[in-house]
């Protein structure tokens, strides 16, 4: 089985909320930076697809503890703050709380 190494790195702009990058989807944004990064790296972007295509799709994230291992497949949802403090969004207004 081939290898794959990091050859390069990048980052997204930063920015606050309702500024310029607000119309941004993540998912767009992300985009960008994966094909910024395969232009400095010099890759050949097929060859990205091809990782991507042959990456495992079951995984589990194992906790301290095996009663939070979690498998993060299917119909499952999983949230998490990552430490941060939890902000919700009005779905209907767009306004943080």
């Amino acid at each position: 089985m081939a290898e794959a190494y990091i050859v390069a790195a990048t980052r997204t702009a930063g920015g606050k909320k309702g500024g310029r990058m607000s119309g941004w989807h993540p998912a767009d944004l992300a985009g960008q930076v994966l094909d910024e990064l395969v232009r400095r790296a010099g890759a050949d972007p097929a060859l990205v697809e091809d990782v991507i295509a042959g990456a495992g799709r079951r995984f589990v994230l194992h906790g301290q503890d095996p009663r939070h291992d979690l498998e993060p497949w299917g119909r499952k949802v999983h949230f998490g703050t990552a430490g941060a403090a939890v902000n919700m969004v009005d779905a209907a207004t767009g306004q943080y709380r």
